[in-house]
């Protein structure tokens, strides 16, 4: 059986409309999914707060030397404004301790990060005591980001991620500068600088670039040192807000743009169809 020309037209004309409109759809619904997608992303940072963060070699703007430690807690109170979901914070000395589970409430992760001092003992810090912390509390944590502010100065540096349900994304911040300086201890009542001392002898610290990067390569992780600017280190840091956002903004455009044509596609195709003949 022959079916009317205008039946046939009207016909396709309507599985057009139909699969423009689903199209967009299935986009509204990938939207929603990678906006929740983004909410579940949760951000551990971890803070070096050894003795040798007490280095004052980083320049704080006009002329002033700041810490290896406050240049950290400068570098995470910026950075957790640009990061989506939960946020953690951890120090890391020879010990680790979660000074802050997994909170959207960025004021008191702020007041949390203000209050980190460091810790009085000497020894380095640890790389594989605070990573076998994490991997306890938040080894099957989906989506996990860590980033890490430390000077490097490791007592270790042998450590994978075997043992992780779900391996996480290590940024590794190193703090300092190549140059040896001693390690301020205080000051005494006169006011006079008293620095650390083993056999007579001040004790000096630096930034190990070396094993930072052979620890990098152990685990996985980004190495971004603190030569390069503030703004490249953040930048680095919101980099996969950055790759989440774009698809969704795309996502909707492509949305409204499907939805516009299925919904004028059969006055469309008539106008057309009317002026061709």
């Amino acid at each position: 059986m022959n079916l009317p020309t205008n039946f046939s037209s009207s016909l396709t004309s309507e599985c057009i409309r139909f699969v423009l409109i689903v199209s967009g759809l299935i986009c509204v619904v990938f939207v929603f999914t990678r906006s929740l997608d983004r909410g579940t992303e949760r951000t551990l940072w971890v803070i070096d707060n050894s003795l040798s963060m007490a280095v004052t070699d980083i320049s704080g703007g006009s002329g002033l030397l700041i810490s290896r430690l406050d240049f950290a807690k400068q570098i995470v109170t910026s950075g957790s404004a640009m990061r989506w979901g939960e946020q953690a914070i951890m120090t890391a000395a020879l010990w680790a301790r979660l000074e802050l589970p997994m909170t959207d409430n960025t004021p008191t992760l702020s007041d949390v990060v203000h209050g980190i001092n460091i810790e009085s003992h000497g020894g380095g810090s640890s790389i594989s005591t605070p990573l076998e912390m994490i991997r306890l509390i938040y080894g099957s944590t989906q989506r996990l980001s860590i980033v890490w502010l430390t000077d490097g100065e490791f007592s270790d540096t042998t450590t994978t991620l075997s043992g992780w349900v779900t391996p996480p994304t290590i940024s590794l911040i190193g703090v300092g500068t190549r140059t040896w300086w001693p390690i301020l201890l205080g000051y005494d009542s006169d006011g006079r600088p008293r620095y650390k001392e083993s056999d007579g002898q001040r004790v000096n610290s630096v930034r190990d670039t070396d094993r930072l990067s052979r620890v990098s390569e152990s685990i996985g992780a980004d190495l971004i040192l603190s030569d390069r600017a503030r703004e490249d280190i953040l930048a680095h840091i919101a980099k996969t807000k950055n790759s989440n956002t774009i698809p969704s903004s795309y996502s909707i455009i492509w949305w409204v743009l499907l939805i516009t044509l299925g919904s004028v596609w059969p006055r469309f195709r008539y106008n057309t169809i009317k002026s061709w003949k």
